[in-house]
C-alpha cells in the first residue's frame, strides 16, 4: 500500500515554521558553537532520511525524492536565516549601537574584513568611523575606552571569556580553558614555574643565548641582517631551553626554521576564522581541512613526547607541569592539556618577545638618540649582564614599556562575555551575554590616554609622567587572574638582549630599508608578527663581546 504524500505546499510551510521555531527556541539561547560539527551530521542524516522515506513509502523516483528534499530544507533554512536576520536587525538587545550594518548581521563580514590578518588594523578604522562603542558582531561590541579594561579582564570582572577560547579543545591549556576552577588549578602550577626563585635558575640559560646573539651579530657586523627572523631564532632557542630543556640551536644555524612556520602557520589558520568559532569547529571536524592547526598540535606532541623521555639536569618550566599534571590530573586529561600547554609555551614565549625586540630596535634604529641615552644610564649598571642589576633602570624599562605600548603583543585585544546582569563602562550599559572586546592597539594609541600618543616616548614612564594620562590603557600582559604568567620572563629576556645589543653595537637601517614594511605587512593572528626588516649592526669601538 501506497501512503499518499502530503500537499508540498503543506511540507513546506511545516518547514518554514520548524525553521523559525528552531530559532526561537534553540539557536536564539545560550552557545551552540561547540555543537556545530553535530548540527551538520544531524542536519545531513535527516535529507538522507526524509529522501530514503520519500522512495520507500511513496514510491517516488530517487530524482523528485530529492526534489522534494530539497525544497523542503531551503524552506527550513530560508525561514531560520529571515528569522535570525530580522532579530538581529530589529530585536535585539545591541540594536541601538552603531557599527558598520553587516557586521551587525554576520561575523563572517568581520572574517572578511581581517582576511589579510590586519584585525587590529581594520577595529582602528572601525573605531574612527563609528566612536568607541562599535558594534562588531551580532552579539559583539568593540569598546575603544581605557576603562573598558579592568571591566572586562581585571581581577574583579565579573566577566567570563567568550565562546573564542574553545578553539583549542580537547588540548585546553592555561590561556583557552574557560573553567575558572581548572584555570586556577593550572595558574597555580604554572606561578610555581615562574616564581622568583625559578627565573633566577631559569636566566643562566637567557644569559648564556643572549651573549650567542651578541656573537651573531658581532660575525655579520656592518652586514644588513633581517632582524625579524634573527629575533625570532633568539626567543625560539630561550623558550624551547628554558621550557623542554631543548635545543633548537636556530642561533647556530641550525635549519629547523620550520618548525616557527608551522606553529605560524596553525596560528594563522585559526586566526582568520577567530570571529566565527562555529566554523572554525566545523572545518576541524572534516578530515584533513584543518590540517595546518592539526599539524600545529602533532609538533608540540613530538616535542612533549621527547622531552617526557628525558630528565633535565637543571629544571625547566614543563618539570612543573609533568609533576603536577600526573599527581593531581585524570590520566586521559594529561596529554591534551600538557600539548595545550607545549603550544602556550611556544607561542606566548617566543612569539611576544621577537615581536617585543624587533619593534624596539626598529624605533632606535630610527632614532640613535634614543640608544645613546639608554648606554649613559647602563653605564651606571654594575653589570649588564645580571638582570638584577638592569631591573631598576628607568630609562630602559621606559623604551621597553614604549615598545609595548605602541605595538602590543595582543593588539586586537581579548574577548570576554558579560555577565547575565550586564555591566557598566563609563555610564554606558551593556546587557548580559554579549561579547566584548578592548582592542589594546587603538586604546594605547589615544591621546585621551597618552600625550603625543603615537609618538616614541621612553621618557612618559619616567622623566615626564605628566605624558601619561591614564594609566589604565597601558595593558600589554593583560589584566587581573588572566595575565600573562611569563611576563617577568619576557622582560628579563628584552632587558638582557636590549641592554646587551646596545652596548656592543650602533643600530641602523640598512641601505634600502624605509622600515615601511616592519608596519605595513604585520600581521595580527591574536599575537602579533612584524613585517621584515633590515637592520645594521655595527660594532662600537671598544666593545667587549662575551
Amino acid at each position: 500500500m501506497i501512503v499518499p504524500f502530503p500537499n508540498l505546499t503543506y511540507a513546506l510551510g511545516l518547514c518554514a515554521l520548524a525553521g523559525i521555531t528552531s530559532h526561537l527556541g534553540y539557536f536564539i539561547k545560550g552557545e551552540h558553537h561547540m555543537q556545530t560539527p553535530r548540527l551538520v551530521t544531524y542536519s545531513i542524516l535527516s535529507f538522507i532520511a526524509v529522501t530514503t522515506f520519500q522512495v520507500m513509502l511513496y514510491k517516488f523516483a530517487m530524482r523528485d525524492a530529492l526534489g522534494n528534499t530539497s525544497l523542503m530544507a531551503i524552506a527550513y533554512l530560508s525561514a531560520l536565516l529571515s528569522s535570525v536576520l530580522i532579530y538581529r536587525q530589529y530585536f535585539h538587545p545591541l540594536r541601538h549601537f552603531h557599527g558598520p550594518k553587516l557586521m551587525g548581521l554576520t561575523k563572517l563580514e568581520h572574517v572578511f574584513r581581517s582576511r589579510k590578518f590586519d584585525n587590529y588594523r581594520q577595529l582602528d578604522e572601525i573605531h574612527s568611523t563609528y566612536g568607541d562603542f562599535v558594534r562588531t558582531g551580532p552579539n559583539e561590541l568593540t569598546i575603544f575606552r581605557a576603562a573598558a579594561l579592568p571591566i572586562l579582564l581585571g581581577s574583579r570582572s565579573r566577566c567570563i571569556k567568550a565562546p573564542w577560547y574553545d578553539f583549542s579543545t580537547p588540548n585546553v591549556s592555561l590561556v583557552t580553558t574557560r573553567d575558572r576552577s581548572f584555570h586556577d588549578h593550572k595558574r597555580r602550577v604554572w606561578d610555581h614555574a615562574f616564581s622568583m626563585k625559578a627565573l633566577d635558575q631559569y636566566e643562566p640559560r637567557v644569559l648564556k643565548l643572549t651573549n650567542l646573539l651578541e656573537k651573531t651579530l658581532a660575525r655579520g657586523a656592518g652586514q644588513p641582517v633581517e632582524a625579524t627572523k634573527l629575533f625570532y631564532r633568539y626567543t625560539f632557542d630561550v623558550m624551547g631551553d628554558v621550557s623542554f630543556d631543548t635545543k633548537f640551536n636556530m642561533l647556530q644555524g641550525a635549519d629547523v626554521e620550520e618548525i616557527i612556520e608551522t606553529f605560524q602557520a596553525g596560528a594563522g589558520a585559526r586566526a582568520l576564522l577567530t570571529p566565527v568559532p562555529w566554523l572554525f569547529e566545523l572545518i576541524k571536524a572534516i578530515p584533513g581541512a584543518a590540517w595546518k592547526w592539526r599539524r600545529l598540535f602533532q609538533q608540540a606532541h613530538i616535542i612533549l613526547e621527547k622531552r617526557l623521555k628525558s630528565e633535565p639536569e637543571n629544571p625547566d618550566i614543563l618539570a612543573w607541569l609533568i609533576e603536577a599534571y600526573r599527581t593531581e590530573i585524570k590520566k586521559d586529561e594529561q596529554m591534551p592539556s600538557l600539548e595545550g600547554d607545549v603550544v602556550l609555551a611556544i607561542i606566548a614565549g617566543s612569539d611576544t618577545t621577537a615581536s617585543a625586540l624587533t619593534f624596539l630596535f626598529y624605533h632606535l634604529a630610527l632614532e640613535p638618540s634614543i640608544a645613546e641615552t639608554l648606554r649613559q644610564e647602563l653605564e651606571q649598571a654594575n653589570d649588564i649582564r645580571d638582570d638584577h642589576a638592569l631591573q631598576g633602570l628607568p630609562y630602559l624599562n621606559g623604551i621597553i614599556n614604549e615598545t609595548l605600548r605602541l605595538h602590543p603583543p595582543v593588539p586586537g585585544g581579548m574577548p570576554r562575555s558579560t555577565p547575565p546582569e550586564g555591566i557598566v563602562i563609563d555610564d554606558q550599559y551593556i546587557p548580559g551575554g554579549v561579547t566584548c572586546v578592548a582592542p589594546n592597539y587603538t586604546i594605547a594609541r589615544m591621546e585621551s590616554c597618552f600625550t603625543n600618543a603615537i609618538s616614541f616616548v621612553p621618557e612618559r614612564w619616567s622623566t615626564a609622567p605628566e605624558m601619561i594620562k591614564d594609566k589604565t590603557a597601558f595593558a600589554p600582559f593583560s589584566l587581573g587572574p588572566y595575565n600573562c604568567v611569563g611576563s617577568r620572563l619576557a622582560l628579563k629576556e628584552l632587558r638582557l638582549a636590549t641592554s646587551i645589543i646596545v652596548q656592543s653595537f650602533d643600530v641602523s637601517l640598512a641601505p634600502g630599508e624605509t622600515g615601511h614594511a616592519i608596519t605595513d605587512d604585520m600581521q595580527d593572528i591574536f599575537t602579533v608578527m612584524p613585517g621584515p626588516l633590515m637592520l645594521v649592526f655595527k660594532k662600537r669601538e671598544g666593545s667587549k663581546i662575551a
